[in-house]
């Protein structure tokens, strides 16, 4: 916990972990790239970034290869602040239900937790991109953002939970949703403050 990286983070290619990768209130001069890693761990977060700070963006993308990124198990990202841009493309995010993490936040409406980001903050946009597809609930409650897209392509199942909550969060720009999206379950916008645009197609 609370390492600090001169540099960029990068979980690349081959890497593959099969436990929990930590780093809580981690400070990154750089970014985080995880590019075509698989991270598994059963029952809590695949990877924890609650409270780290990154000076530069966060990528989970394929690798030039073509290996898709796989994180079975949570991304925790609570309280965490990017300077940069978030940008998840072309990757398999599979939440565990046995033990979700308790939250004041939690609802009986939430499915296991695939991206805990409660307060998150992001400086620039947020962006799920190619064919990306997320089974389980995305939790960006009391979050702050650019803006918000999802892709063409994209899925995201949390059939009879919360697919999307950003109940309560702040998107200084567009909340964009694009045609052809799929998403089983319910996006929530209780109290959520949305300056720019709001595009459900």
């Amino acid at each position: 916990d609370r390492i600090r990286v001169g540099g960029s983070v990068r979980l690349l290619h081959q890497f593959t972990s099969r436990g929990e990768v930590r780093l809580i209130g981690a400070r990154i001069s750089g970014s985080l790239d995880i590019t075509g890693a698989h991270l598994t761990a059963v029952g809590g977060p695949a990877i924890e970034l609650e409270d780290a700070v990154i000076d530069g963006s966060m990528f989970v993308t394929e690798a030039p290869g073509g290996r898709r990124p796989e994180i079975r198990g949570r991304i925790g990202m609570g309280s965490t602040r990017v300077s940069g841009r978030m940008e998840i493309r072309n990757a398999t995010i599979e939440a565990y239900e046995d033990r979700q993490r308790e939250s004041i936040y939690a609802r009986s409406t939430t499915a296991g937790l695939a991206l805990d980001a409660v307060q998150l903050s992001v400086a620039a946009d947020v962006a799920f991109v190619g064919r990306c597809e997320i089974t389980g609930s995305i939790d960006m409650t009391h979050a702050d953002m650019s803006s918000v897209s999802i892709g063409a392509g994209c899925a995201l199942h949390a059939p009879g939970h919360t697919a999307l909550d950003l109940t309560n969060g702040e998107i200084r720009a567009h909340l964009r949703p694009e045609h052809e999206v799929t998403v089983e379950g319910t996006i929530r916008l209780e109290g959520t403050v949305i300056h720019g645009m709001l595009a459900l197609n």
